[in-house]
């Protein structure tokens, strides 16, 4: 290596010096390049996991929303619009997440918003059902109300002296009042649904059917037609009573379910965004050592090479001008 350096000229050792630093500092920048890249490839991922962790948070918020109106469609509309902007941006990330510790939180998330999705059809099947059931019972309600007033006014049509008129009318007025008590108790139930409004409900609409066992061992043959009808329109108002309680159960459970799976889901969420931050953090110490070691290793380098290259410029003349001196003491031997 000092032979070859000895043998060539000082402006090609100047040129390989000043070479070498350009090139010692090129190889820093791209280091630095290199570590911008991937920090800014970082804070990508991490601007995806954010946006994830919104789009979630809107499903949870429109979900509250559609509970809160009810089962109101538009508002079912917007929470499903919700859970397809999630899966989108969801399928998104698992194209672009590489690290299996991420991957597998993105495919745990695939089968949360997939149960998700299955909770909300039933909880909207449920609504549809419930609304369904109040359309029926209120119909029903019309039409007992409707047969109730018609035997009332056939019994105030009797002789004032016939011996059952006022027997009769005392039980057509206790199955009215009953009655009016169970619609109280359904309007109570369904405004605030639990256990004991729903006991009270099905007791009270279960003592206005038995009521009318007595009332019908006092009509005569001409209104047991009518009476027929209003238990009939009784037991279908208990059919539709039963289908509200079915449906407000499921949507109770569902709702339930919902509330578990969104929880789950932003666990994961939130684990996938600090996962990208502790990726980050790990990174960035990662290209400051090398960075460093990098900068150490090449300030050495360069260390060694300037030496290299000055003793190998200054050395001839040294030697030159030694043999000089010695010529000019008169010492003509070299």
């Amino acid at each position: 290596m000092n032979n070859w350096l000895g043998n060539i000229s000082v402006n090609l050792k100047l040129a390989l010096g000043f070479g070498l630093v350009l090139a010692l500092t090129m190889l820093l920048a791209l280091m630095a390049w290199v570590s911008l890249d991937r920090l800014t490839w970082r804070s990508d991922r991490m601007g995806d996991a954010a946006q994830l962790n919104l789009l979630l948070n809107n499903v949870r918020v429109s979900r509250l929303q559609y509970m809160l109106t009810n089962g109101d469609e538009t508002a079912a509309q917007k929470v499903q619009v919700s859970v397809e902007a999630f899966t989108t941006q969801q399928q998104k990330l698992l194209g672009t997440f590489s690290q299996p510790e991420n991957l597998k939180l993105l495919k745990e998330q695939v089968a949360g918003i997939g149960s998700f999705q299955q909770s909300l059809n039933k909880m909207r099947d449920a609504f549809q059902a419930g609304h369904g059931a109040r359309t029926a019972m209120g119909s029903n309600a019309e039409v007992a109300n409707r047969l109730i007033a018609t035997i009332y006014s056939s019994v105030l049509q009797m002789n004032p002296g016939n011996a059952d008129r006022f027997e009769q009318l005392q039980d057509v007025s206790r199955v009215k009042e009953q009655f009016l008590l169970t619609l109280n108790e359904v309007n109570g139930y369904i405004a605030n649904s639990s256990p004991d409004t729903e006991q009270r409900a099905v007791n009270q609409l279960h003592e206005t059917i038995e009521g009318l066992k007595q009332l019908s061992e006092n009509l005569s043959i001409s209104q047991q037609d009518v009476l027929h009808q209003l238990q009939g329109a009784l037991a279908s108002y208990r059919t539709a009573l039963l289908a509200y309680k079915t449906a407000n159960n499921l949507i109770t459970l569902t709702g339930k379910e919902m509330v578990g799976q969104g929880s789950e889901m932003w666990a994961r969420s939130e684990a996938l965004y600090q996962n990208q931050l502790d990726s980050r953090d790990s990174e960035t110490a990662l290209m400051r050592r090398l960075q460093l070691v990098c900068t150490l290793l090449i300030l050495l380098f360069g260390i060694l090479a300037a030496v290299a290259i000055t003793v190998q410029i200054t050395r001839p003349i040294r030697e030159t001008l030694d043999i000089v001196e010695r010529i000019a003491t008169g010492d003509l031997t070299q």
